[in-house]
């Protein structure tokens, strides 16, 4: 091509330093699709210069050609712009008409796998190329780092293939400072059982594995499982998953067991006003908390088991006047969450309890409540904040199911939000977006201080939701202290202390520039231990249990800082050189 066919990224300049990585990823992902069109058009004036960059894209293992690779070339300029070009059957690829500055260069190729200038993994964040006026720098060699998968079968208690069978991976985080396990990827066991998760990233993973329906005896079913044949996820075997890794025969004996039921009645269902209105909307099996699902007095329940089924899948069924009595279908033992819904005159109302349902059938009784109208409040303390292209939005998750929100509002412009129809229970609090600078102070549900643990709204409840949001967020400027390695655009980890130690939002992280520096914006006013990793990608070293191990390492490379509101504070920690630093990851 004579020229790069610029597009820009100006957006990244306001984009937190920890979620360029993610937004170029997905830029990249994005073009695969758009190349294998057409040839990428200009999308504005573009820079324009007379150097070039040239070279190949071959495997890491074998050092093959990889053809038709997606390669990207960003310019560090302003505003900042990319451009792409495919590789040759040769795993050849060309840029010229480059102006002077300094670039990443980086390839894709659809479901395959990544290649990044410099880097011997994808957790690492490889090295720029900087380019003089009309230089050309050719011989340039990229690594293709083929992506991972897990492969095995689904066997039936029968001995015989389990169809359609759902397997998914799981990957432990942090839900309110508590370890829970949250879905990434799933696949569906073919006519002989086997089934295959492609595209995998490097990490630790939970397997799960839940064939539906049951043998042909209707006393018995058949119950989910973890890799290893456990039913709890503490009890099963942990795969550490690398780059390229093809882990095959991750397998699954399923097994049947006899079956239970939960049973009961609903009371304190309120009257109706119009018969009209007593028209069912259908029964279903999503999740727990839905609304609409059902009207007049008509009451859905759904049923879902807690502790042995990540994968989200419940039962539902349903109950009308006189008695208003349900019973479940045949479901496995376990600790199950029972859920009712009715609406009645446009009034939602709602029942929640938790069964333990061993044997036989367990009977309870659920007492509907009407929901609760959640009223509240943003304050913002400090400056005044700049414009941000999006409002501010209050979101409630019921407690235990990250990233399914009930309730989402937004902020009006005197800081005010509703949320009507809320069922009573625990819920964790989300706020976005969070702009850079700033950072949650202060939630209040009535008296009580709610920050830093789960927000109950009670049955009949009237206490507001007061959130108080700070400008005046903290600064770090530093420059990583070097004897020994390569500071450049090594990886900087702030890992709260106390009590803040165990919330992941509270962790933060940077890549130092060519001359290992940094800076962060918009910290939480506390205690926190600093660390600089050689050559590392920042963002998967956000967690608990990275910063603990970090801690662990001899070299005392932890730098302890106390991060004032409003205040900056200078720090010079020590690198990690990137053998030990390897040592923390898959």
């Amino acid at each position: 091509m004579n020229h790069p066919c610029w597009k820009h990224l100006g957006e990244l300049s306001a984009t937190p330093p920890a979620s360029q990585q993610t937004m170029r990823t997905v830029c990249v992902l994005c073009l695969l699709c758009a190349a294998a069109l057409c040839d990428l058009k200009v999308m504005s004036a573009q820079p324009v210069g007379t150097g070039a960059i040239a070279g190949t894209v071959v495997e890491a293992s074998s050092g093959d050609p990889v053809r038709k690779a997606v390669v990207t070339v960003t310019w560090h300029g302003t505003p900042r712009s990319w451009a792409t070009a495919r590789t040759d059957g040769s795993g050849r690829f060309h840029f010229d008409g480059l102006p002077a500055g300094v670039y990443d260069l980086r390839a894709a190729k659809g479901g395959m796998g990544v290649a990044i200038y410099g880097a011997n993994s994808t957790r690492e964040t490889g090295e720029t190329i900087t380019l003089a006026d009309a230089e050309t720098r050719d011989g340039l060699k990229l690594r293709f780092l083929r992506s991972a998968s897990i492969s095995g079968s689904v066997i039936g208690p029968d001995g015989d293939p389990a169809i359609q069978a759902q397997v998914m991976l799981l990957h432990m985080t942090r839900n309110n400072g508590k370890p829970v396990l949250q879905g990434t990827q799933e696949a569906q066991t073919n006519d002989r059982g086997e089934y295959q998760i492609s595209g995998v990233a490097p990490g630790q993973y939970y397997v799960f594995a839940e064939a539906r329906g049951g043998p042909p005896d209707s006393q018995k079913v058949v119950s989910g499982q973890f890799y290893g044949g456990t039913r709890e996820s503490k009890d099963s075997t942990v795969l550490s998953v690398r780059d390229g890794d093809r882990l095959r025969g991750i397998d699954f004996q399923m097994v049947s067991e006899p079956a239970v039921r939960i049973a009961g009645h609903v009371v304190g269902v309120p009257q109706q006003a119009s018969q009209s209105e007593n028209q069912s909307s259908g029964v279903g099996t999503g999740p727990i908390f839905r609304r609409g699902r059902a009207r007049g007095g008509f009451v859905q329940i759904s049923i879902q088991q807690t502790s042995l089924n990540p994968m989200g899948f419940g039962q539902g069924v349903g109950t009308q006047p006189p008695d208003y009595r349900f019973e479940s279908g045949m479901i496995a033992p376990g600790e199950y969450r029972v859920v009712a819904t009715v609406q009645i005159d446009g009034k939602s109302y709602y029942a929640s309890q938790l069964v333990e349902a061993r044997s036989g059938t367990a009977e309870i009784t659920l007492t509907i409540v009407p929901a609760v109208e959640v009223k509240g409040q943003v304050r913002m303390e400090g400056p005044a904040p700049g414009q941000h292209p999006s409002p501010l939005r209050v979101a409630l998750a019921p407690n235990g199911a990250p990233g399914a929100f009930l309730a989402n509002e937004e902020v009006g412009s005197d800081g005010k939000f509703t949320m009507a129809q809320v069922p009573p229970g625990e819920y964790n609090l989300n706020v976005t977006p969070m702009p850079l600078g700033q950072f949650l102070k202060s939630v209040r549900l009535g008296d009580d201080e709610v920050r830093f643990k789960p927000i109950e709204i009670k049955a009949g409840s009237e206490a507001e939701l007061n959130i108080v949001i700070s400008t005046r967020g903290a600064k770090i400027e530093g420059q990583v202290d070097a004897a020994d390695g390569d500071p450049a655009r090594a990886a900087i980890l702030v890992a709260p202390v106390g009590e803040l130690h165990e919330f992941a939002r509270f962790y933060y992280s940077v890549a130092a520039d060519d001359h290992g520096k940094f800076r962060l914006l918009g910290l939480a006013p506390g205690k926190y231990k600093i660390f600089a990793l050689e050559k590392l990608a920042p963002v998967p070293l956000r967690s608990p249990e990275v910063a603990d191990q970090l801690i662990a390492l001899d070299g005392d490379y932890a730098q302890e800082i106390e991060l004032l509101e409003d205040g900056t504070v200078e720090a010079h920690p020590k690198l990690i050189p990137l053998e030990r630093g390897r040592t923390i990851l898959p």
